[in-house]
């Protein structure tokens, strides 16, 4: 940045989660971060966005939800929107994972749909986020396959061997460090499918990224 130029404004915003899992009498309020319940009407506003715009990932996640969420609001001033996002992103994840602690059997789930309010502006943005992606694609020939393949093949004759221990066919194999071995794949297993935040293993460090957006919609 050149000595004279003016830093960027910070600008203060409010993001507007939508969370299923958490129950009413446990929301908290703070000056910075507050939880509340949705009202019937901007559940249906909720829903008709993910049928207009065809947001299927909103839809997935109201049936999962079954009508029962909440907002969960926090203030940030970012220049940036997408750091103001990323930063209260992470700061939810972090008391969901705490939640998961307190709630019996919790369904912590975050709508793909986001609420972003600049200042005092009565309405607010409407956008959808996604925290993973995928991209695949095939060599000019069937070289780079068929190396890939043998390379499969090969690591399973490897595990094969970790198979035998975990089915613990010779007595051999009741060791502390097969137990572990086996533990550790099952977390892993588990984890790769899992969506609740109190067991959810990262692969890959991910922040969520906004990647649409629609007409705004009035501010709760």
């Amino acid at each position: 940045m050149n000595s004279g130029q003016e830093p960027a404004k910070q600008i203060r915003r409010d993001f507007v989660f939508f969370v299923s899992g958490v129950p009413n009498e446990m929301m908290i309020k703070h000056r910075q971060r507050i939880f509340t319940a949705v009202g019937e009407d901007q559940k249906k506003i909720i829903s008709k966005i993910s049928e207009r715009y065809d947001a299927q990932a909103v839809a997935n996640w109201l049936r999962g939800a079954a009508g029962q969420f909440s907002a969960a609001i926090f203030r940030n001033e970012y220049a940036d929107e997408r750091d103001g996002f990323s930063d209260a992103f992470e700061k939810l994840s972090g008391i969901l994972d705490g939640y998961a602690f307190l709630i019996e059997d919790a369904n912590l789930e975050v709508c793909p749909l986001v609420l972003v309010r600049e200042r005092d502006e009565p309405d607010a943005k409407i956008k959808i986020f996604g925290s993973r992606a995928w991209i695949s694609w095939g060599s000019p020939n069937e070289s780079a396959e068929q190396a890939w393949q043998a390379r499969k093949t090969q690591l399973l004759q490897r595990f094969l061997l970790f198979f035998e221990a975990v089915a613990k066919d010779d007595s051999r194999f009741d060791t502390e460090v097969v137990n572990q071995l086996g533990l550790s794949a099952k977390m892993f297993r588990h984890g790769r499918k899992s969506e609740s935040y109190g067991i959810k293993l990262r692969l890959i460090h991910c922040r969520p990224k906004l990647y649409w957006s629609a007409p705004r919609l009035a501010f709760l």
